[in-house]
């Protein structure tokens, strides 16, 4: 055999063993997806889309991890755990979850396999899309991941005004069996509609001794004269109040009209509960908002704890964490726990750090603070 048949049989014997390999580690890859949907607790923290759990094979899960983590190493497999693998079709949508009347936005549905899915429709109120015709103006297409796996897609762009208040937008996967279903709630529009529509505005919660605006107003199709607002039960009246308050109306594009009143008030009241009320004697209206003063942690002698840490966090992310009670002295006995181990500030390595500051108010706050990956 001459050397250039040579080379040509080595490339051949090479291009056959990789893709033998390649065979392995996607076989690996989809028995290790199929441990994390069951509930494997991965040692390189991955976390898969869809969660089914069921018994599994810990010892045998171990195994195909281990094989996959060589397949990526060694023999340069591509391998992302965030995706899918192959393994089960993934289906998304995305529609929104209310919308207002006249106002347009884009739907879309996608599946995730191992492979194109020309059986992929889209339905709209339960009639199907089809491509060419629909005025809606939709799209399909794919795209293929770095794993081998192929994303299906229908997209478009919808204007809603539409007579019906409830739409729905769904898709369905003949190939895999898979359907996911959106309900879209179209909003009455206050500034293209004759009924009255009041709204209010004011804060749910607040610290003693913090401001803020209230307001409230009526769309109609004239202006409200008799439009009152009630501060705490107490009627406002514009010219006199301290609070501040003023009234006024403007005009809409369709020939509706808005009146309000609005006003700034600070929030330094004895009493832990506030009331914001407005009514309409002309067209029988009424809205109310409850307002809760928060006790401010620096006026006052009574100790208050706070404590911070994010709620959930991707793993390798950093983030700090800090505890502090503020009260009339100096707290030496504070301590802070890591997953109920107690934190020495000296020798923890997560460099963990204690300190103490007073207030305006001659209060004392102490605190723990650190640092955490």
């Amino acid at each position: 055999i001459n050397a250039e048949s040579q080379s040509v049989l080595l490339l051949a014997l090479v291009a056959t063993t990789a893709g033998k390999k390649d065979k392995k580690c996607r076989k690996f890859a989809k028995k290790y997806d199929q441990c994390l949907q069951a509930g494997f607790n991965s040692t390189y923290g991955c976390q898969p889309k869809s969660y089914k759990p069921k018994k599994f094979n810990k010892k045998k899960c171990l195994n195909f991890e281990s094989k996959l983590v060589t397949c990526v190493k060694k023999a340069g497999f591509k391998y992302d755990c965030n995706t899918n693998n192959g393994t089960s079709p993934i289906m998304h949508i995305r529609a929104p979850s209310s919308i207002s009347y006249g106002d347009s936005s884009s739907l879309s549905c996608a599946i995730t396999a191992d492979s194109y899915d020309e059986s992929l429709y889209a339905y709209w109120n339960y009639k199907r899309i089809y491509m060419s015709t629909n005025s809606t103006d939709f799209e399909t297409g794919s795209y293929e991941h770095s794993n081998g796996s192929i994303t299906t897609y229908i997209s478009g762009f919808v204007k809603f005004n539409c007579t019906t208040r409830i739409k729905y937008f769904s898709c369905y996967s003949r190939k895999y069996r898979e359907r996911k279903s959106a309900r879209v709630e179209i909003q009455k529009n206050s500034t293209n509609t004759s009924t009255p529509i009041m709204h209010i505005r004011a804060p749910s919660s607040i610290s003693y001794g913090d401001s803020s605006s209230l307001s409230c107003a009526i769309t109609a199709d004239s202006y409200d004269e008799s439009l009152y607002a009630y501060w705490n039960y107490k009627r406002i009246y514009m010219s006199t109040n301290s609070t501040d308050f003023e009234t006024g109306s403007y005009e809409h594009s369709n020939g509706s009209i808005t009146t309000y009143i609005s006003g700034f008030v600070k929030f330094n009241c004895t009493t832990r509960i506030k009331y914001f009320s407005c009514y309409s004697r002309k067209y029988r209206e009424r809205k109310s908002a409850l307002i809760e003063i928060q006790k401010n942690s620096t006026n006052t002698s009574t100790p208050i704890m706070h404590i911070r840490a994010p709620s959930s966090i991707s793993y390798g992310d950093s983030s700090s964490l800090s505890c502090a009670i503020t009260a009339d002295s100096y707290d030496e006995s504070l301590y802070a726990y890591w997953n109920y181990k107690r934190i020495y500030m000296s020798t923890n390595s997560t460099d963990f750090e204690t300190g103490f500051y007073e207030n305006r108010n001659g209060s004392i706050t102490t605190y723990i603070s650190g640092f955490v990956q």
